[in-house]
Order: C-alpha cells, then structure tokens, then sequence
C-alpha cells in the first residue's frame, strides 16, 4: 500500500518499485496507491488525471525495473475515493532488479518478499528465482531408447 502516486525523487521511486520486482521475482502482486501507511485508512488520489497517472505508472515500470515485468494499472473506486492499482504478474524471465533512471551505470538491485515485506535478495535468492524459472532440463534416456 502506498499513500501516493511515485514523486520524482530517486529515493521515492525506489520505495514504490522495490516491491514491484520483488513481485515479479516471486508469485505476482499489487501495489494500491491511496491508501495510509497504517494499510486500513483510505485516503484516495482525488483530484488527478487518472490517465496520466496510469500511463506514467506503467512507463516507470518498465523503465526502472529490469527486465520490464508484465504490469496493468486499474482504477478502483472505493468508499467514494479513487484508488489506482498496479498489479504485477509473476516474472517469467527473473532475476529482476530495479536501477533508476540517470543510474544505468550502477547494478541493479534484486528484491524478494517474504510474508508483506521486501527484502533485498541474497545471491541464493537470485540464483533460486532464476533456477525456479528455468525448464526442467531433458530426460536423459539410456542408449537404445
């Protein structure tokens, strides 16, 4: 849960898209904007251009998060106040990471969930997510099948 929509600071946008690759790392989920910090008060994003605010969620998604997750923005309405969703599907080519924008140069940074929290992933993590999404690998059959 978020109060607001990402601002323009580095630090912010790291707050908001560490979980979103996180998500993608792991089995999927959602990120709802409006609502407070304790994760029961609806405080709503009344007053702004949902289109834009959607478009630049989805843009700042596939910018900040590498490789870009599958990702849709939805609209909820919700005790008269307006909610906007980003809803993450599990990744299907992890490891990914976030590296903000004007910092190409610099690692990316890998997250994980564990329970409602994200942490930062520990090179087994990544190795597991990556092992995780792989094929299995080829029945080997004995010689004369």
């Amino acid at each position: 849960f978020k109060r607001q929509l990402p601002e323009h600071s580095d630090e912010h946008k790291r707050t908001v898209f560490k979980p979103v690759a996180a998500f993608a790392n792991g089995h999927g989920g959602n990120v709802v904007f409006g609502v407070e910090k304790d994760e029961a008060t609806v405080c709503g994003l009344n007053g702004i251009d949902l289109i834009a605010a959607r478009d630049r969620l989805t843009q700042l998604a596939r910018a900040i998060v590498t490789p870009a997750p599958e990702v849709e923005v939805r609209v909820h309405e919700l005790e008269g106040k307006t909610l906007l969703v980003l809803i993450v599907s599990r990744g299907t080519d992890p490891p990914y990471g976030i590296t903000l924008p004007g910092k190409k140069d610099k690692p990316a940074e890998f997250y994980i969930r564990r329970d409602a929290t994200t942490f930062p992933a520990r090179p087994d993590e990544v190795r597991n997510a990556v092992l995780a999404a792989a094929p299995p690998p080829a029945a080997i059959l004995p010689w004369g099948y």
